[in-house]
């Protein structure tokens, strides 16, 4: 009879597509199995979390490691009930995994990201009307974009200049080659490495980022609102554009704030969410989203492959 995956066993999944190093086939096989003697099992535990939240950058701000292994502590409990009450008889094993997936794993992620936005925007500057860390249909439903593209998307839409002028670039302390062709393989598929991520975005950058929205805020409401509407005809956008780019969900709201018809209080909140958009990252941010969309990328071919094997991630 084909078991539950244990909570261990997941954990060696994100460990392994965070590219965390790597533990032996029988350290991960006692682990996720849980033969190891309880001391061991609970200090191999600990570096695993601990490894999750040092790639994730997170690991010296205490209150999210603890939010974050509160709801990791309360999925375990839940899996290990499941497992209880669940009998799998004669099913298979990727048939096991695809109910898991599909009615327990996507719904119980979906339900902690909601809790985690109610108080504030956890992806504060990502573009409003997409789950941009998730494989994504793309709006003429020809393929499946990849969440590295659309980081990158994301990114160069800030930058402000095309992928091929980044070389007239002055980055001083890095080859705008490599940086071109890292983009442009992990804009077509490629699962970028952590290491390369990390030498690719460090603190000291000083790549420029033109595509960005730098507004005076001792200025006159009006003249925020006209520096604004400088921008968006500077980027090309339209009011059915920012849909997709800011939480204000209809057009002819942002057309009649453009116009200047609006009330004071959607004026602010325009102003407000156009600045939380178009900000320029910290190069932490930067690292974060990229080495989360590379996770979720790596675990989405390899369970594609797994469940539905010869089907193109795209």
């Amino acid at each position: 009879m084909n078991a539950i995956p244990s909570i261990e066993s997941i954990l060696l999944q994100v460990h392994q597509s965070l590219e965390l190093p790597a533990y032996t086939s029988k350290q991960k096989a006692s682990f996720a199995q849980l033969k190891r003697p309880l001391k061991k099992h609970y200090e191999q535990l600990d570096e695993i979390l601990d490894g999750i939240f040092r790639a994730l950058e997170i690991h010296k701000d205490e209150l999210a490691c603890a939010d974050l292994s509160n709801h990791i502590v309360n999925f375990a409990l839940f899996q290990k009930a499941l497992e209880l009450k669940t009998w799998t008889f004669n099913a298979e094993a990727n048939q096991v995994i695809w109910h898991l997936v599909s009615h327990s794993y996507i719904p119980g992620i979906a339900r902690f990201m909601a809790f985690w936005n109610l108080d504030d925007i956890t992806d504060k500057g990502m573009p409003g009307g997409y789950f941009w860390y998730l494989p994504t249909e793309t709006a003429d439903r020809a393929r499946v974009m990849m969440p590295v593209e659309q980081v990158c998307n994301w990114l160069l839409d800030l930058l402000g200049i095309p992928l091929d002028k980044v070389r007239d670039v002055n980055l001083s302390d890095k080859n705008s080659e490599t940086l071109i062709r890292n983009i442009y393989n992990w804009k077509n598929g490629k699962v970028p490495r952590f290491e390369t991520i990390k030498s690719n975005f460090p603190d000291t950058a000083n790549i420029p980022f033109k595509g960005c929205l730098y507004i005076d805020k001792s200025l006159s409401e009006e003249k925020q609102l006209s520096q604004i509407i400088e921008f968006i005809e500077l980027k090309g956008l339209s009011p059915a554009d920012l849909v997709h780019e800011i939480p204000i969900k209809k057009s002819a709201i942002i057309e009649k704030i453009i116009e200047g018809n609006a009330d004071s209080e959607s004026s602010q909140k325009f102003i407000s969410l156009m600045c939380i958009r178009y900000a320029q990252p910290s190069f932490k941010t930067i690292r974060q989203r990229l080495h989360i969309a590379k996770a979720v990328q790596d675990g989405y071919k390899r369970l594609l492959k797994y469940l539905c094997p010869g089907v193109s991630p795209s």
